[in-house]
């Protein structure tokens, strides 16, 4: 997991990086688990990914970055 947002103290949503979505994912998952954290996204290179899968969203920086502005 790269990055952790809180409120509160209390996790919000955690970040994973990588180049493709194809990357091991299983640290993600790990962490959501056992942190209970409500959202996850796995966060990639490539453009035009955005889809739901295993508990967390697999989105492109692109869209990521830009949906935080």
């Amino acid at each position: 997991m790269d990055f952790l947002v809180t409120v509160d103290r209390k996790p919000w949503f955690c970040v994973e990086t990588k180049l493709s979505e194809r990357a091991d994912k299983n640290s993600l998952s790990y962490f959501r688990k056992s942190l209970n954290i409500p959202y996850a996204y796995l966060v990639v290179k490539e453009s035009g990914v955005d889809k739901f899968t295993d508990g967390y969203r697999i989105i492109s920086a692109d869209s990521f970055c830009s949906s935080l502005v």
